[in-house]
């Protein structure tokens, strides 16, 4: 799975715009012209257009033919799977045209260490390159790395004032607003980037990054709708927005979908399609996901019930901080659902979870208490008669 595309960050990059001003050899301008036009789906194309200019000292050949050679190497192949060897020639061009100074390459070079395309993912290097974009005033080295510093993520520490000084620079350009609305918006919502809170203002940037299929800013029309920020409620449309993310694999959407099929909301109940959500929620590495899904397979609601798949579950998603999931697993443990009946082991998580903030359910309290008299009150297993004679 691309690192650089889960939950709330899009993967953004302002590719080459036109040749350089200096004067380029004969026929490299419309050879760039030429590779400019070509569709992203055809690197083979692009590199044969600029090979016969690849030892001329032009930034922007050098900047093409490492995008080329890094689409060429990652296409229809798993990140995992991307051997050195192919994303080689991708970074021999990329350095080659930072050493002549194009700007555009270290968004490239940060793709593909952050995503670990060929090399060892390394976010530390990742976002050494990019503020080597940043410096260079690359607009989409900003873009990512304004994203980053909002929701301090990919080993970027949160800070909001850098952020916003650099989402107020990046509003000016047409080709990146789209791009920033959505953190924008949810910033104007909560009063953040020095503006008084404005619900109305934030819901209408966010809308514009949904209008462009940004899956994040979908994922909050939706909830928007749901719950009112953007008007009445409107189930109906926010189930539609949700749908949209969902479709783009957008993982907190794909639940709430599955949700909509359990409750039959604007459609049938249907179990087997809550799952189908569910599944592919969980596969997106969601906690709720996959407490939903231990759920389904737990009681055999739209899929064949499974006591030790369901544990697996809940135990995927305790791992990952969810309490919900701690408590149902104390359940399993004192009722011996899919293990053996372990009431020391259910106090235990009980307890966990209750810290974690899960709500306290007096019935599985109660239980797990009464399991732990019983047990205290029974004979050890080994016990034997003894006898004197």
């Amino acid at each position: 799975m691309k690192r650089i595309a889960l939950n709330f960050l899009a993967v953004v990059f302002f590719a080459w715009s036109g040749p350089a001003s200096a004067t380029p050899p004969a026929g490299i301008d419309e050879a760039l012209s030429r590779a400019g036009l070509l569709e992203e789906g055809a690197p083979r194309e692009v590199i044969a257009v600029l090979a016969p200019y690849a030892g001329t000292d032009h930034p922007d050949v050098a900047f093409q033919l490492a995008m080329a050679h890094m689409r060429l190497a990652i296409e229809g192949v798993e990140p995992a799977d991307i051997a050195t060897a192919a994303i080689q020639p991708a970074l021999e061009h990329a350095q080659r045209a930072a050493a002549l100074g194009s700007p555009h390459v270290w968004s490239l070079l940060w793709m593909i260490h952050a995503n670990g395309w060929g090399v060892p993912a390394d976010d530390e290097v990742a976002i050494g390159y990019l503020v080597r974009g940043v410096d260079a005033g690359e607009t989409g080295a900003q873009l990512n790395y304004s994203l980053r510093l909002y929701y301090g993520t990919d080993g970027v520490a949160r800070d909001v004032d850098r952020a916003c000084a650099l989402f107020r620079q990046l509003a000016r350009d047409q080709q990146a607003r789209p791009h920033i609305s959505h953190a924008m918006g949810v910033a104007t919502t909560l009063g953040e980037c020095g503006e008084p809170a404005d619900m109305a203002r934030g819901i209408a940037m966010i809308q514009e990054a949904a209008d462009i299929g940004e899956p994040a800013a979908e994922y909050d029309m939706g909830r928007a709708h749901e719950y009112g920020w953007a008007g009445p409620i409107d189930m109906g449309a926010a189930l539609d927005w949700y749908q949209k993310a969902a479709a783009q694999g957008e993982a907190r959407a794909q639940w709430r979908i599955g949700i909509a099929w359990v409750r039959g909301e604007e459609r049938a109940q249907d179990g087997a399609q809550a799952v189908l959500w569910f599944a592919q929620s969980a596969a997106s590495g969601w906690p709720d996901g996959m407490v939903s899904l231990a759920v389904m397979y737990a009681t055999g609601d739209g899929v064949a019930q499974d006591s030790a798949r369901a544990a697996t579950l809940y135990r995927q998603a305790a791992d990952l901080g969810n309490a919900h999931a701690l408590r149902s697993l104390a359940g399993m443990h004192v009722n011996g659902e899919g293990m053996p009946v372990d009431p020391v082991r259910a106090r235990e998580l009980y307890r966990e979870a209750i810290e974690m903030g899960a709500q306290e359910v007096p019935a599985l309290r109660n239980l797990i208490e009464s399991e732990l008299r019983r047990l205290d009150a029974s004979p050890p297993a080994d016990s034997r008669g003894s006898s004197d004679g």
